[in-house]
């Protein structure tokens, strides 16, 4: 079963690989979808499976990017991601909360850094096309991958936590800090579950399998899963549980970086276009609310506020000035992960401001979406030139 999964998924006529690098077209399928659905009169989906689906979708990329780096070997083996995942995205999270909080006087503050930590998290690539085809260093490539991995990983958590406190204290409990005590513990007792049940499969596998990279992928896919159901079951968060799992199994693992990069891309490939397929079914309809306003907020959001801080980060890091800029651009938007986290919110009644906090995002996600794909091509050939140029000068020197 593994092995057709990825026969089909990484195949050269690959429906979904095709749809991954053209998100625009995806989303337009969607809006297309959504207007004659609406047209014909269809009964309406679920809230709560569109919520409980899009939940396992994040979980499956949660766990996918959690099994790219071992945690404890990040800085030693790709100190440019780390620098990003750990200086320019709490970065990125201060100053997108702030700019909200003043920009959009409605927001509580909690409700503005819900906002900005719903962009953070990026999930994959700014233009994964445009990274692979650049002719960029070896270190380039890996810290956008790798750096893409870390923040939905280790961001996961931080977001629910934001999200708890950005609700509205239930009637009667008489405890001001209620959600964010329950978001705790769910995210809590999420990751002790999937942490337990990583490990568990990481050290069968390490033991009994070892030499079949296949079945070992199959099997910590499988615990992921489990680890969803049980964590669903109990009353824990699902998505957090699959996150551990992964993150926990990849630290313990003895599979090789191809292997686990070969496992992320075949969830991505199933999981993304069907993202930007809803998001356009469900959200993007909905952006014409918005005012003038949301839309310079969600063009400073792709632009300054998250080019600045990776710039600044990137000040020390031994990579070239081109090099620097190339990374700073084509990475950290708001992605997949954004928007299934975005569809998560759709049941829950009691967050404040919910119906705004949805369209400031789909707007800041469909706007980084947009330029991802109108920039790709001309950044790329201005890399290429500025290279050139460097080149020629240090033959000159």
């Amino acid at each position: 079963m593994s092995s057709l999964f990825i026969r089909y998924t990484f195949g050269k006529n690959s429906f979904f690989k095709a749809a991954i690098n053209a998100p625009l077209l995806v989303i337009f399928m969607g809006v297309v979808v959504s207007l004659l659905w609406g047209a014909l009169g269809v009964v309406d989906l679920s809230v709560d499976i569109i919520s409980q689906f899009s939940l396992f979708a994040l979980g499956l990329l949660a766990f996918a990017a959690g099994t790219q780096f071992r945690i404890s070997r990040l800085a030693a083996v790709c100190p440019v991601a780390f620098r990003l995942s750990f200086g320019g995205a709490p970065m990125f999270l201060l100053v997108t909360g702030l700019m909200a909080f003043i920009l959009m006087p409605q927001f509580s503050i909690a409700g503005a850094f819900l906002l900005a930590g719903v962009l953070m998290l990026n999930g994959s690539a700014f233009d994964r096309r445009a990274i692979i085809n650049a002719p960029t260093p070896a270190m380039v490539k890996a810290g956008v991958r790798l750096e893409s991995a870390v923040i939905l990983t280790l961001g996961l958590p931080i977001v629910v936590l934001i999200e708890g406190a950005a609700m509205i204290i239930p009637y009667g409990t008489g405890e001001h800090l209620y959600p964010l005590v329950r978001a705790s513990g769910m995210t809590l007792s999420g990751f002790a579950y999937g942490g337990v049940i990583g490990l568990s499969v990481a050290v069968i596998a390490n033991r009994f399998l070892r030499g079949r990279r296949d079945l070992s992928l199959c099997f910590a896919l499988g615990a992921a899963i489990l680890a969803f159901i049980i964590s669903s079951l109990v009353g824990s968060h699902g998505s957090v549980a699959m996150m551990a799992t992964g993150l926990i199994w990849g630290e313990q693992s003895k599979i090789g970086y191809v292997s686990r990069i070969k496992l992320r891309y075949g969830i991505e490939y199933l999981v993304i276009p069907l993202a930007f397929f809803l998001f356009g079914f469900l959200l993007v309809p909905t952006i014409m609310e918005a005012n003038l306003l949301m839309l310079t907020f969600a063009v400073a959001v792709v632009t300054v506020a998250r080019v600045v801080p990776r710039l600044l980060v990137l000040q020390r890091s031994p990579l070239a000035k081109e090099g620097q800029v190339f990374l700073a651009w084509f990475g950290g938007t708001p992605g997949a992960a954004s928007v299934l986290y975005l569809l998560t919110l759709l049941d829950n009644g009691n967050l404040y401001y919910q119906e705004l906090i949805l369209l400031v995002a789909s707007v800041s996600i469909l706007i980084g979406v947009f330029v991802a794909r109108i920039t790709s091509r001309p950044l790329t050939t201005f890399y290429i030139r500025g290279m050139a140029s460097a080149h020629k000068r240090k033959l000159y020197e």
